[in-house]
């Protein structure tokens, strides 16, 4: 919608979405009566637009959301957050974007047969089983955009196209992003190499900087790792198997991944002896 959009036309356009996407009435009523409190609240300062701003104002005011006291947000206050963020999610991306437990798969009328060819094309390039669930998840949220579009077919997919979608996942912390980023490219991929698209739309898939380590790893001096060891009670079978992990990594120098990888190992093989 236009950023000009006021917030009563917001509100009605964003109501008459959720209409056409087959919300229960019951969720329907809730999020109206809290967009009518938006309206009354909206009057009283005088704000005619909508700005996520002041959305957060108003739901920090009128709901006490985030609650900061320390005890969890109520079942009240997440509504109010989900009302608030479906009048932002539309204005921004002229869609309702559905929440991970509605389960619509309306898309499977134009994307199903191309999301069955694509994950057998996957397996047969030998990408792991886990690796193509991954980018079904993904995949069925891009076909689910392109539904409320009314995108039909894969052969239309354009940069512009591909941008609005990735606006979407705006929030997503930058390993889900870096994940669905390389669901898209390897989706791309795929329609390249079977002709569905004249060109790879991959280069149309911005990059995702994933950082996996964000601080120093920590290192024991001699004095710690001998302190650390003459504390573990070996009268138990769990202590004796914490001191054979903690001699694994002290003496030996074995990495986290090498212990893991001798989880199957048993605790009674393993000989030990402090120093004195």
């Amino acid at each position: 919608m236009e950023n000009g959009t006021s917030i009563i036309e917001l509100i009605d356009g964003t109501e008459k979405e959720l209409m056409k996407l087959g919300y229960r009435p019951t969720p329907v009523k809730v999020y109206q009566r809290i967009w009518k409190r938006f309206r009354n609240y909206s009057a009283e300062h005088g704000e005619v637009k909508f700005s996520e701003e002041f959305g957060a104002v108003f739901l920090k005011e009128t709901y006490g959301w985030p609650n900061e006291s320390g005890n969890k947000n109520t079942t009240y206050m997440r509504n109010a957050a989900r009302a608030i963020r479906l009048l932002g999610d539309f204005k921004q991306h002229g869609v309702v974007l559905r929440g991970k437990r509605i389960f619509y798969r309306g898309w499977e009328e134009h994307f199903g047969k191309t999301l069955d060819e694509f994950k057998r094309h996957g397996t047969a390039v030998g990408l792991s089983t886990g690796s193509v669930f991954r980018i079904e998840q993904v995949l069925q949220k891009f076909f689910e955009y392109l539904r409320m579009r009314d995108i039909q077919s894969c052969d239309v997919l354009d940069c512009k196209i591909i941008d609005g979608f990735v606006k979407t996942l705006a929030g997503y912390v930058p390993k889900t992003l870096s994940v669905c980023m390389f669901a898209l490219r390897a989706f791309f991929d795929f329609l390249f190499e079977t002709g569905v698209t004249g060109e790879n739309l991959r280069k149309y898939v911005p990059c995702v900087r994933n950082v996996r380590r964000r601080s120093i790893p920590s290192v024991w001096s001699k004095e710690e790792a001998k302190q650390i060891i003459d504390a573990v009670d070996t009268a138990s079978p769990i202590g004796k198997r914490d001191m054979a992990i903690l001699l694994m990594i002290s003496r030996l120098g074995m990495r986290q991944s090498d212990v893991v990888s001798q989880r199957k190992t048993k605790v009674s093989r393993f000989t030990y002896q402090k120093d004195d």
